[in-house]
């Protein structure tokens, strides 16, 4: 769980382990260990008292304890608290393996000044619905928020019942901070007027949460009719220029939450012109973060720079039965005894590697007469330009015996009665 050593993570983690020795048989323990993890920002003076304070409690009560430290930068155009969020929820990515858990001590007046928060950024309805209860975090991981229905007031009552020990930060005082100014100047006037003011905006969201998962339903159906050749990542660019604009922009910013990419309304109308515009030669290109559309032939290109960003290996050796790494995606192969309406690689090939196209490769496919240039056959396989470096080969000495997914040479190719590898390159 994530630690911070504060009010709120101490009261989770103490209700975590007295579950934890109640229930260790059940589906969620069983097998899984609780682990806090403390992220130190060095933003505070007393940030490695901090540290030590929640290493000290960890000891205490027996719970492995991990600390990440994490460098922000306090000019950042996206704010301090936001750049301290992102630097603080990769630390946790980090820490987490396919499967892992992260609980976070999230509560009702949280989620109550994150919904005032976002409405004063023009939020529109995805940022509206505030903090869902539960994400996915990286690629493998789930985020969970087991306190959104308790509010402050309780936490404090359970901390002082259980004689519990916490740090305070003296920066939660400081009301230049957009949330701090909400819950120490909006929300108490806000009672003073509505009685439970803060249960109210908290129950607003849950319900405007339940309104998003219909619309988010919704468009996944409409975004399934407008993929390009049945990939989730790549969009039509015809079908999108039909659509009424209104429902363009809507199904556009579901495609783009997917990959928690929220554009604002200036740079979602660029894309939108570019779409428009037909100007699909390859080069038109659309940035935000770390997430870039690009726009070839018929298609709408997403792809995140970050895990394209990667050193990946100049070569390495054939080894069927391990998943390669492999240009922002994950190479596999899977052992078939027949035919099973794909090419298969023969099984006794040897002195095979995988590698990066270096240019002049040449191949010559099974029911032709003569070799093509292995650019010409990308080409004729519909691969864009920006695709092309990174995909992986599969060479013998100097010879392309495979793309996976795309090809397999004449001579490599195992007959439809023998055994043999089907290829498969799976971009993230």
């Amino acid at each position: 769980m994530a630690y911070s050593g504060g009010l709120d993570s101490t009261v989770l983690l103490h209700i975590l382990i007295q579950d934890r020795r109640r229930h260790s048989a059940t589906d969620f323990w069983q097998g899984r260990p609780l682990s806090a993890i403390h992220v130190h920002h060095g933003l505070q003076s007393a940030a490695d008292d901090w540290a030590a304070h929640c290493a000290h409690q960890c000891r205490h009560w027996s719970v492995d304890f991990r600390q990440e430290s994490v460098s922000v930068d306090p000019s950042s155009p996206m704010g301090l608290e936001a750049a301290a969020r992102e630097s603080r929820y990769r630390a946790f990515e980090r820490c987490l393996h396919t499967g892992g858990v992260l609980l976070t001590a999230h509560h009702r007046d949280d989620q109550a000044e994150t919904l005032l928060q976002r409405l004063m950024r023009a939020g529109g309805l995805r940022g509206l619905a505030a903090m869902p209860e539960q994400r996915r975090l990286g690629d493998a991981a789930l985020l969970l928020r087991p306190m959104l229905s308790i509010g402050r007031a309780g936490l404090e009552d359970y901390a002082r019942r259980h004689q519990l020990q916490w740090i305070e930060d003296p920066s939660n005082a400081e009301r230049h901070f957009d949330r701090n100014f909400i819950r120490h100047e909006l929300l108490p006037v806000f009672e003073t007027r509505w009685s439970a003011a803060a249960q109210r905006l908290a129950d607003s969201a849950r319900h405007l949460r339940s309104d998003l998962n219909l619309l988010d339903a919704l468009a996944a159906e409409r975004i399934q009719n407008l993929a390009y050749d049945g990939r989730s990542d790549v969009l039509m660019l015809s079908a999108l220029a039909a659509l009424e604009p209104a429902m363009r922009t809507g199904l556009l910013r579901h495609w783009l939450a997917t990959q928690h990419c929220y554009p604002s309304e200036p740079a979602l109308l660029e894309l939108e012109q570019l779409i428009i515009a037909n100007n699909n030669d390859g080069l038109a290109r659309w940035q935000c973060g770390e997430l870039e559309l690009r726009l070839w032939r018929d298609g709408l290109y997403r792809r995140v720079l970050r895990t394209e960003q990667g050193d990946d290996p100049l070569a390495q050796d054939w080894q069927p039965e391990t998943s390669i790494a492999w240009g922002g995606g994950v190479i596999s192969c899977q052992w078939q005894l027949r035919d099973q309406g794909q090419p298969r690689l023969k099984a006794d090939l040897s002195d095979l590697q995988w590698r990066h196209r270096q240019g002049g490769e040449r191949c010559r496919l099974p029911g032709r007469n003569h070799h093509h240039s292995l650019k010409q056959l990308l080409q004729e396989s519909s691969i864009p330009p920006w695709e092309r470096p990174l995909m992986p080969l599969l060479v013998q000495g100097e010879s392309v015996v495979a793309v996976p997914g795309l090809f397999i040479a004449d001579g490599a190719v195992a007959a439809d009665d023998e055994p043999g590898w089907a290829l498969h390159w799976r971009r993230d």
